[in-house]
């Protein structure tokens, strides 16, 4: 559809004023008003003629003459500008005109808690109009931040990078974590008109963690102040026992049958775990 039909004409050249070398043309339109949509596009026509002009002379007088202009050739060069405002879409999304026949994942790994090589791999992208530029991977360890939510506490420094512009036949990429820890494994689709999108996983690996007692064995030999002893502190419990006795001691009634609760919250620990704030909320 023709939205405008606008000319210009380089004011630095003319018949009378031709360039002998190669002549250059800057036009700026201060009031240009076209909105641009997706999928529109600009088409401009430069035309350019040779030529010049020669100035006749009476030699019997010395008057200047007429001016006579050269018939030049023209030549004309068409260039189109194409508007892609929308990013890249993977089958999944609801507003995709593709639909998904195998289960395609925007980005996939094969097991999200894993002690083995994370392979990544993802299908079922696509952009209509431009076309698929490249793939970008980056990934990071995620970190606590000051609330001791999980996030890119530097997300201009990936550990690790990937970028492809292959579309089929992709050699997916294979991350051998350097330690255990919660990975933030992010994926840019870009179309030839640089509209992106991002799509994320996050990967628990643990190659070498292991979990302990959060204290040391009890000792019967030591004494104890009971007052210290308190339910979810990293001890072991029986808390139908009497508190006052430190939990050590519990009573019943004759002839009655003897419930005994065990409470041993807090008593196992993954350290890694814990002091990475592994299980914390991802932002």
């Amino acid at each position: 559809m023709l939205l405008s039909n606008m000319d210009y004409k380089c004011g630095n050249v003319s018949d009378v004023s031709p360039q002998e070398n190669i002549s250059s043309c800057e036009e700026i339109e201060e009031n240009y008003q076209i909105h641009t949509e997706h999928d529109d596009f600009l088409t401009v026509t430069f035309s350019t003629k040779s030529g010049g002009f020669r100035t006749l002379l009476d030699t019997h007088t010395g008057k200047i003459g007429s001016t006579q202009i050269y018939k030049g050739q023209i030549s004309t060069k068409i260039i189109e500008l194409k508007f892609d405002l929308i990013s890249p879409e993977h089958c999944s999304e609801i507003t995709s005109r593709n639909k998904c026949n195998n289960g395609e994942n925007p980005i996939h790994v094969a097991n999200d808690i894993t002690q083995k090589p994370i392979h990544i791999s993802w299908d079922g992208w696509s952009d209509s109009l431009s076309g698929i530029a490249y793939y970008y991977l980056e990934i990071f360890k995620l970190e606590p931040n000051t609330p001791h939510e999980l996030t890119e506490l530097e997300p201009l420094k990936p550990i690790h990078q990937f970028k492809t512009n292959k579309t089929s036949s992709i050699n997916f990429p294979t991350y051998y974590p350097p330690e255990t820890g919660m990975y933030s494994i992010l994926l840019q689709v870009t179309d030839k008109a640089s509209n992106s999108k991002i799509a994320r996983r996050l990967v628990l690996y643990d190659n070498d963690s292991s979990i302990t007692l959060t204290k040391h064995a009890f000792n019967p030999n030591m004494s104890i102040d009971v007052s210290d002893v308190k339910i979810g502190d990293g001890g072991m419990h029986v808390i139908t026992a009497i508190p006052e006795t430190g939990y050590m001691w519990q009573s019943s009634n004759n002839d009655t049958k003897t419930r005994i609760v065990l409470n041993w919250e807090n008593h196992f620990v993954n350290r890694i775990y814990d002091q990475d704030k592994l299980f914390n909320r991802v932002l």
